[in-house]
């Protein structure tokens, strides 16, 4: 549940919203913020979000993930590939790959004898059992299916993101977020 309580934004002396509250329920459903331009709808989404600070009042989040897709994804680095920037979603799993790496390599060149070898054989064996857990083996083909279906080509994938327009890199955006499988989607203007 995401609640709302005596919410207040201010830009210098207007006041965006005022004692706003609202509760969002965990029950499945679709809600629509529908304004003028300036009106506040992405400033009540940051503040859904927890990327704005409320001037007053409390925002809480109980139990609740919170993925945001803002209107413009051109912070995106132009270098990382589609495949790249969907994979993000993976971030904490990626890291530990890596970490499972590292650990490998430097055993190959312990003593086997030795107790460093018998920690980073303990260490490697968490390390494991996470990603077990956390499914690492499925991470690129989900990630290869959630690009393709939202309308990407298998060979489009490994392509930089400055070759695809706003459109197409919103979709990349789109696919780290819904990869995340986080509870809350906050999607501002989604037609563009």
């Amino acid at each position: 549940m995401i609640k709302l309580e005596d919410v207040s934004v201010k830009f210098g002396s207007e006041a965006l919203f005022d004692d706003l509250s609202w509760t969002i329920t965990p029950e499945p459903h679709r809600i629509g913020l529908v304004g003028p331009n300036g009106a506040g709808k992405t400033t009540l989404l940051k503040v859904i979000s927890e990327r704005m600070t409320p001037d007053s009042g409390r925002v809480t989040r109980e139990g609740v993930s919170v993925g945001y897709l803002e209107q413009d994804v051109q912070e995106l680095p132009e270098e990382r590939t589609v495949r790249e920037e969907a994979l993000r979603a993976f971030r904490d799993v990626l890291a530990l790959e890596e970490k499972e790496e590292e650990i490998t390599e430097r055993l190959n060149e312990t003593d086997p004898e030795s107790s460093e070898h018998e920690k980073l054989i303990d260490k490697l064996g968490r390390i494991q059992e996470t990603l077990n857990k956390q499914e690492s083996h499925r991470i690129r083909s989900k990630t290869e299916a959630a690009l393709t279906g939202l309308g990407f080509e298998p060979d489009e994938l490994d392509r930089p993101l400055r070759t695809f327009s706003g459109g197409w890199r919103m979709r990349a955006a789109l696919a780290r977020l819904l990869l995340r499988e986080p509870d809350v989607l906050l999607l501002d203007e989604p037609t563009n």
